[in-house]
């Protein structure tokens, strides 16, 4: 995916680049980043989620815009977030950053470019917004966040950290 392009989050992205504090590269690397409304309840629905505070501010500072979910939402036998993303995804004709599997492969069968939380830190390190993509993933393992050991190898290929 183009790093200019406009795209969509899912909660899962949000939620890692919020554990990192990196949320702020959403709008270096992209025009536009839209959250449909059923994820930003996902991501906040308790004010205790420690991630909570940071999508809202990343909200209030404009570096995403919320958007309404599509009406009707298909369902592709995702859940409501990933449904709503890919929604709003094919209404608007963008992209999608998410990380949950079933919901990447729906988004490519659909023709919808794909990028997830690790595809965004390879892309900073390129753009050299961050220095080193290794620290990142490892901070994110280390919260909890499940890193397929596949996806680590092959992210740290694709910045050159192996």
């Amino acid at each position: 995916m183009k790093p200019s392009a406009s795209v969509v989050a899912d909660a899962s992205p949000l939620i890692a680049l919020a554990r990192l504090n990196l949320l702020k590269l959403l709008p270096k690397l992209f025009n536009s980043v839209f959250v449909p409304q059923t994820v930003l309840a996902e991501c906040t629905i308790l004010a205790a989620y420690p991630e909570a505070v940071p999508i809202r501010a990343a909200i209030a500072n404009g570096w995403v815009a919320l958007a309404d979910d599509p009406v009707p939402p298909q369902s592709w036998n995702l859940d409501p977030g990933e449904t709503s993303t890919i929604g709003i995804a094919i209404e608007r004709q963008t992209g999608v950053i998410m990380d949950d599997q079933a919901g990447r492969r729906t988004a490519h069968h659909l023709g919808i470019p794909v990028i997830g939380t690790a595809g965004i830190l390879v892309q900073a390190k390129r753009k050299k917004i961050i220095k080193a993509v290794r620290p990142q993933l490892e901070k994110l393992s280390d919260s909890g966040y499940y890193l397929d050991q596949r996806l680590l190898q092959t992210t740290l290929h694709l910045a050159g950290e192996v």
